[in-house]
């Protein structure tokens, strides 16, 4: 079974099977031979060389000869056949005569254990441009299926999973995106001071988010750390031109105008001044998206997605937002104490001014 996006699997824990020289020092002297001769005739015999072919009236086949030794006792009747860089001419000498083989294991250079237990490790990368979370869940579903197929004793566990740090990290964006939207809904109550406008002010969260959304699909972006991360910068600017146009068809409401007469005076009087807030917002973030190399890569999603919720913001102020006001505007508003006390600060900051 293949899961897409693995690039590399790495294994820990093997002890690989080795032939063991333990040369003689004082035979060496012996003989009046070196380490390095031990060494140079070990490597002469372990070469592995091509040795012509065969071929029939159908194919032709490359012959190699294999440089390997399959026993200790082949390895230590290998004859040396230099000493210091000449070739011996007298009586043969041998591996045995100098050395000791035998075989054994390599040396243990790293190890992995599991509950105070041996065990393989294995580590597994993605390959780029997959989503991490997503492997590791097709991973783990693998494992489920190989853990049937195991012999009895032995198990398949995940000893350390990277992307943990990732969801934790994805899961405080989207709490801090929810409380956004909860401590923007009372501020707009605290300062409007009906449970009316403000509904009409919250409302433009959700039109904005869900056409968000649809971008970013369409965009292949997905729910990271940085579309998150725009989307909750987002919450507190797309309630700005709902608001901008919500007071002034309120004030053209209270001039005496039927509701569907303020709505329509009262937006196309403020269009201009919301497309140039709205203009303004864009054109702080949207140079993140020129920028280059590895951090670039990063920013243009966060740049994209705050854009497009912003141009959304102005495009649901400009319809849904009068088309709201024109069913559900009322002429008086249940004032709050805290609000009637900012009512009167701020007539007191205009007196002063």
């Amino acid at each position: 079974m293949v899961v897409p996006g693995v690039g590399d699997i790495q294994l820990g824990g093997w002890s690989n099977r080795a032939m063991r020289v333990w040369v003689d020092n004082e035979k060496l002297k012996k003989y009046e031979l070196t380490v390095l001769d031990i060494r140079d005739s070990l490597k002469a015999d372990y070469t592995e060389v091509a040795s012509g072919y065969t071929e029939n009236n159908k194919q032709q086949v490359n012959i190699r000869t294999m440089g390997e030794e399959r026993s200790a006792q082949e390895i230590a009747n290998l004859p040396i056949s230099r000493r210091g860089g000449k070739t011996l001419i007298d009586s043969p000498i041998h591996i045995r005569d100098v050395a000791t083989v035998e075989d054994g294991l390599d040396d243990i250079r790293r190890f992995s254990r599991a509950d105070g237990r041996p065990s393989v490790g294995l580590g597994i990368r993605k390959q780029q441009g997959f989503n991490d979370v997503q492997i590791v869940e097709n991973v783990k579903k693998l494992m489920v299926e190989l853990n049937k197929t195991l012999p009895p004793g032995m198990e398949l566990n995940v000893r350390f999973d990277q992307t943990k740090f990732t969801k934790d990290s994805v899961q405080e964006t989207e709490l801090t995106l929810l409380l956004s939207v909860v401590v923007t809904g009372l501020v707009c109550w605290m300062f409007l001071g009906s449970w009316s406008p403000t509904l009409n002010v919250l409302l433009s969260i959700p039109t904005s988010l869900l056409g968000t959304f649809v971008f970013i699909y369409f965009c292949g972006f997905t729910l990271n750390f940085f579309t998150l991360l725009g989307l909750t910068l987002a919450i507190g600017i797309v309630v700005d031109d709902a608001i901008m146009v919500l007071e002034n068809i309120f004030r053209h409401f209270q001039m005496g105008k039927d509701r569907v007469q303020a709505s329509l005076d009262g937006t196309r009087e403020i269009t201009f001044a919301a497309i140039a807030a709205t203009v303004s917002v864009v054109a702080i973030f949207s140079p993140v998206l020129f920028i280059n190399g590895m951090i670039g890569i990063f920013l243009y999603q966060f740049g994209m997605t705050i854009s497009a919720a912003v141009l959304l913001s102005l495009l649901e102020a400009i319809t849904l937002t009068p088309m709201r006001c024109s069913q559900f505007m009322e002429h008086e508003a249940s004032e709050n104490r805290f609000t009637k006390w900012v009512s009167r600060r701020f007539h007191d900051l205009g007196v002063f001014y």
